[in-house]
């Protein structure tokens, strides 16, 4: 719902610095652009669908109508939860997880753990997750990903090549605390 911009573009921004593109329609979609056939667009070109469930997500006439779209293509539904809210109609199948409405960081990386646990979306999670590793511009941001990284059960040779080359060649990859031994243990093992 719009009435939780806030909260959601906070959480939109914590996405994306784990490799997740997120799209808000009250954010994303420029003045006399033809915001239905945006969110279409992006319904119809999404990997998966989170539905941040606040007290507000049901007063919205659309939210409803965007999770069926959802369904309707089979695409990955993650129901997200805060307080008394849970999943209802449609939607209900599927096994929400707890989001905590003051903490964006933690829902994100809850969020993340669903993407790279579930075979619709795992392999396109992980590339992303090693392409923004890869692209790591502070030293902070190559441990958190580290950190992430060394949760990965499915590595190809490709994957393992991008992350050796990434160490070799940024710097703040390289110099980052314990990361060249994290990637190491990964490349060993």
């Amino acid at each position: 719902s719009s009435k939780d911009k806030i909260y959601l573009s906070s959480l939109k921004s914590d996405l994306q610095k784990l490799g997740i593109e997120g799209f808000l329609a009250h954010e994303d979609i420029d003045p006399s652009e033809e915001w239905l056939k945006e969110i279409e667009a992006r319904l119809d070109t999404a990997d998966a669908t989170a539905a941040i469930i606040t007290d507000n997500f049901r007063e919205s006439r659309w939210t409803d109508h965007e999770i069926g779209y959802a369904i309707c293509r089979r695409q990955l539904i993650v129901p997200v939860m805060f307080e008394k809210n849970i999943p209802y109609g449609l939607m209900s199948k599927f096994q929400g997880l707890r989001g905590k409405i003051d903490d964006t960081k933690y829902t994100a990386k809850e969020i993340l753990e669903v993407l790279l646990k579930n075979h619709l979306s795992k392999d396109k999670m992980i590339d992303a997750l090693v392409d923004s590793f890869c692209a790591s511009r502070s030293f902070n941001e190559a441990m958190e990903k580290s950190d992430i990284l060394v949760g990965v059960k499915d590595w190809s040779s490709d994957r393992l090549r991008k992350i050796e080359s990434a160490m070799q060649s940024n710097d703040q990859i390289y110099r980052a605390w314990k990361v060249p031994e994290k990637i190491e243990k990964i490349l060993k093992a």
